[in-house]
């Protein structure tokens, strides 16, 4: 195994480099009838937590209005890493037109987000956060199984679900009292 990259072992802010995905669809009750609705997951790449934005859609709007929400609450991350889904190539294009761009260069020209692709055909590039999107995926089932609920209803049980994901334990904790026995 080769060694970490300095990103991932170095004390820096949570989200400062940051993997983004989609898990599969939910159905979500809207107006009576039943909608597909897609949970984008920000990882951290440091400390592996986690934030999961409910979306109508994968289209690049949808994932620019998810990432300014993201930086909005956690700050804007440095480096973006992602699959090579269409929605995410063309959102962190369009990112960087807008940073060029003579009315927000004041403004946004210190942001310098790097959006990193991971190579084509190489799944266990993406090991971080599909692990945790398999976390996610099986919380949810346990929690709301085929069922459908409104809105509301699901976005605060995906908020439940981001709470039980970060406040889990990365390593085995072992008391003094179990060494001095």
């Amino acid at each position: 195994m080769t060694d970490l990259p300095k990103h991932r072992v170095n004390m820096i802010k949570p989200f400062l480099h940051t993997g983004v995905d989609y898990t599969g669809h939910l159905w979500v009750l809207r107006g009576g009838e039943r909608v597909k609705m897609y949970i984008l997951v920000f990882t951290c790449l440091e400390v592996r937590s986690v934030h999961l934005e409910l979306i109508e859609d994968m289209s690049v709007h949808s994932f620019l209005m998810a990432l300014i929400r993201f930086s909005n609450i956690y700050g804007i991350p440095s480096h973006i890493y992602s699959g090579n889904a269409k929605s995410f190539v063309a959102g962190c294009d369009m990112i960087h037109e807008v940073i060029a761009s003579s009315e927000f260069r004041e403004k946004l020209g210190t942001c310098q987000i790097k959006h990193v692709k991971i190579p084509v055909h190489s799944p266990w590039y993406a090991g971080v956060w599909e692990r945790l999107i398999k976390t996610i995926k099986s919380c949810l089932y346990k929690l709301i199984g085929r069922a459908s609920h409104d809105y509301f209803d699901l976005l605060t049980i995906i908020s439940d679900v981001q709470n039980a994901i970060n406040d889990r334990p990365l390593t085995y904790r072992i008391h003094l009292t179990q060494v001095w026995k």
